[in-house]
């Protein structure tokens, strides 16, 4: 929130908060990887299941504002994800 405070402020804007733009720290996995079966590659699925809850988040913004600009806000740990280039075969 502090990150984009001032740019809201100075264009008037409010702030909305985005789960899925969090920091990954294993709320946001489902139980059954944290819990069962796959929990010994809990810290790998959890990135995976950050990269699309993001990915999903940056959509539904973009949806939410056609034609408008939106500006997101994470951490170091999600933004890798979304901004790595696209593999071509």
């Amino acid at each position: 929130m502090q990150t984009v405070e001032p740019l809201a402020r100075s264009f008037g804007l409010s702030i909305a908060t985005a789960p899925g733009l969090a920091t990954p720290d294993g709320v946001y996995q489902p139980q059954e990887w944290t819990d069962g079966f796959f929990s010994p590659f809990q810290r790998e699925l959890g990135g995976a299941w950050m990269a699309g809850a993001a990915l999903a988040m940056l959509i539904a913004m973009g949806n939410a504002h056609p034609g408008g600009h939106v500006v997101a806000c994470s951490h170091g740990d999600v933004i890798p994800v979304l901004v790595a280039p696209s593999q071509s075969s």
